[in-house]
């Protein structure tokens, strides 16, 4: 379930965008940032997870009805490219509460696209979930492909049963806001029906941040623009502003080797390069065991 932030009052709900290399999932990001109000969304990043490539932003919709209240605010999240370690998806899938699948609607992606999606099963599998339970829609990308499937023979090919298609071209921006906005009626749906329970945030380990992303917090060695201990990542974002002649978006890398803190903790060294500067901090992530 989405999680709560009572002091806020205010719902995090988490998306990933999931499919096989190359089927326009960074595309996709890209293009609902592209879409949304600058004063309705946060920036735009990127990480690198070792050879991978994370790219996530939050953002709020404008006029979006509140929930008993409480403003939802939707982070989404991606790998791009070739995804070379399936940990990496298995790290960003944690805590979802919704996915789009994004296909390549083009006739010789579907051994690709059915490949994907068994893995998805399998990783949602892995965290007591099925896709079935899992708030879904599938995204058919690259409509304008001259050689591109019909949308109900994808699905067959699927086996999406139930699950809405939605065609779209992405590099156009044309139907990743439909595709988003059929996603966010599921989950709304099922946050109302759930309820909105004070222990949703009461098991948060002390220093975590309290959203649907990564739960982390930053570290020790930070420069001159860095941030002090205990602030989250958007947070350092907004403190540490690149300079104009310089890449907007942070390249993040493994500085050296996990380090056990001890109560379900973990450190991991990193690098940062943004706005000229390279700077060395860290993260600690909390793990949680599943007693289901």
């Amino acid at each position: 379930m989405a999680l709560i932030n009572h002091t806020k009052r205010e719902i995090n709900a988490k998306f990933v965008y999931f499919g096989p290399p190359h089927s326009g999932k960074g595309t996709t990001l890209k293009a609902i940032y592209r879409n949304l109000r600058p004063e309705c969304r946060n920036k735009l990043k990127v990480m690198a997870v070792q050879n991978d490539r994370m790219l996530f932003f939050d953002f709020v919709l404008p006029g979006y009805e509140e929930i008993d209240g409480y403003r939802v605010r939707f982070h989404v999240y991606t790998l791009s490219g070739n995804v070379t370690r399936p940990a990496a998806w298995k790290m960003v899938l944690k805590g979802v509460d919704g996915v789009v699948f994004v296909a390549d609607s083009g006739e010789k992606a579907a051994a690709a696209n059915g490949e994907s999606l068994a893995i998805l099963r399998e990783l949602l599998q892995g965290f007591g979930k099925t896709l079935e339970e899992t708030p879904c829609v599938i995204q058919c990308n690259k409509r304008d492909l001259a050689a591109a499937l019909p949308l109900d023979e994808i699905g067959r090919a699927l086996g999406a049963g139930a699950v809405p298609l939605l065609g779209a071209t992405a590099r156009k921006g044309e139907g990743v806001l439909e595709s988003l906005n059929r996603l966010v009626r599921k989950v709304a749906a099922e946050v109302r029906g759930s309820g909105l329970e004070p222990a949703a945030e009461s098991a948060l380990p002390a220093g975590t941040t309290s959203t649907a992303s990564l739960m982390f917090t930053l570290d020790t060695n930070q420069g001159k623009r860095g941030a002090a201990a205990g602030q989250t990542w958007r947070e350092v974002q907004e403190t540490a502003a690149p300079s104009r002649d310089e890449p907007a978006e942070p390249v993040i890398e493994f500085a050296g080797s996990p380090e056990l803190l001890g109560g379900g903790r973990i450190r991991l060294p990193l690098r940062v390069r943004w706005g000229g500067e390279e700077k060395k901090m860290a993260i600690a992530i909390a793990l949680e065991q599943d007693e289901s």
